[in-house]
């Protein structure tokens, strides 16, 4: 949005809606933070199966 806009108006707009966005992201990640894990694969196709899982 930003890179296309057309004019000034529009892009301010946007600029404030990208600043409005990463605010809530900012909460977010305050309030509820990311839990980091750890996974075992015993062979290539556990692995595969996995991201493809993950993926979905």
């Amino acid at each position: 949005m930003y890179i296309g806009a057309a004019t000034i108006g529009e892009r301010d707009a946007a600029g404030a809606a990208i600043e409005r966005l990463k605010a809530k992201l900012a909460e977010s990640a305050r309030q509820d933070p990311p839990v980091e894990m750890k996974f075992s694969m015993p062979d290539a196709w556990s692995v595969k199966l996995f991201v493809a899982l993950c993926r979905r």
